[in-house]
């Protein structure tokens, strides 16, 4: 598979896709065009209506809206606003990555909805720390929920909330990723750190999150710990590490 990122001059950049996340592969299995929504040291958005997906250098890592390519990002001369396409040559070839999730039950609205509202948008960037908080809540509690009921109740209760969170709140790269992982969808760093932090290892767990964007990894961090406390509370934690559970 391929993208093709036109210049405002003739010609076109074609940069070859190594691996795609899930959610990434089954955006492209159809013709797509976008255009260049957000230009990083290691990596770009490409935006698509409402879904986005990162086109990023293999030091990036994986992650279930990203596309891993062989390429040096500074030396594309990428801005925003840049149209793009998407080919789907050589798609069955894709290596793919997947991590696991847990599809959640329904069941009954809270009032978390008015919190999450609240916290929706908090904070500068394109993924403010208000979000980033709640992508790592839903991250630990996706760990937690196929042993624990606990856990499975708050995060689909959370997960409710945050796939409800109106347009407009927070930025539309951000409420993509909202999106994502209230359908149980995270990053290979984010997952590996919600990893280690269940099995007691903070040092990798630190080694993990500190790899996320620039601050969105401590603040990811925070989610982690917040719902940590929230299902510890109930004093029936899952001990992954010894294969217990209540």
């Amino acid at each position: 598979m391929t993208v093709h990122v036109r210049p405002p001059v003739d010609g076109a950049t074609t940069i070859l896709i190594r691996r795609a996340g899930a959610l990434a592969a089954e955006f492209c299995k159809n013709p797509v065009r976008a255009e260049v929504a957000a230009v990083f040291a290691r990596s770009f958005y490409l935006r698509s209506g409402d879904l986005f997906v990162c086109v990023g250098e293999p030091a990036i890592r994986n992650g279930p809206l990203t596309l891993i390519a062989d390429m040096r990002t500074a030396r594309l001369g990428l801005h925003p606003g840049q149209p793009a396409r998407i080919a789907r040559r050589r798609l069955a070839r894709l290596r793919s990555w997947l991590a696991a999730s847990i599809v959640a039950r329904d069941a009954p609205a809270t009032a978390l909805a008015d919190s999450v509202r609240e916290l929706a948008g908090l904070g500068p960037g394109l993924t403010p720390s208000g979000d980033d908080v709640l992508v790592g809540a839903l991250a630990l509690l996706d760990a937690l929920a196929d042993r624990h009921a606990g856990a499975c109740a708050m995060r689909e209760n959370l997960a409710r909330a945050v796939s409800h969170i109106p347009s407009g709140l927070t930025s539309p790269l951000s409420r993509c990723f909202l999106r994502v992982a209230a359908a149980g969808h995270v990053g290979e760093c984010l997952h590996a750190a919600v990893s280690s932090c269940l099995t007691a290892d903070p040092d990798a767990a630190v080694a993990a999150i500190r790899d996320i964007g620039h601050s969105s990894g401590w603040d990811m961090m925070a989610g982690i710990v917040t719902a940590l406390d929230a299902v510890t509370a109930r004093n029936d934690l899952v001990y992954l590490a010894q294969g217990k559970s209540t």
